[in-house]
């Protein structure tokens, strides 16, 4: 199982690799989430809201095939990254 923060670090870390001028505030507008917001989701002083969660998913176009959006709960079991970055 991956951890959707440990993802995000990673696809952040490559696009920072591709360009390195590329900024959190350009991932967080890429994805669509302010980047206050992310990097408290970075930093796992917050938890995706479910919103957010959908956004990032559909962003990156990453597949969901197990998610648990129960109420205070919004983590992965499983996720597939199929984007083509």
């Amino acid at each position: 199982d991956q951890d959707i923060v440990v993802s995000l670090q990673h696809e952040l870390a490559k696009r920072c690799g591709k360009n390195s001028r590329y900024s959190l505030r350009a991932f967080a507008k890429a994805i669509g989430i302010s980047p206050a917001s992310l990097s408290l989701i970075l930093n796992r002083k917050r938890e995706p809201t479910r919103k957010a969660m959908r956004k990032i998913l559909e962003s990156l176009d990453w597949k969901l095939e197990n998610a648990q959006f129960d109420e205070g709960n919004t983590s992965l079991s499983t996720f597939e990254n199929i984007s083509s970055w």
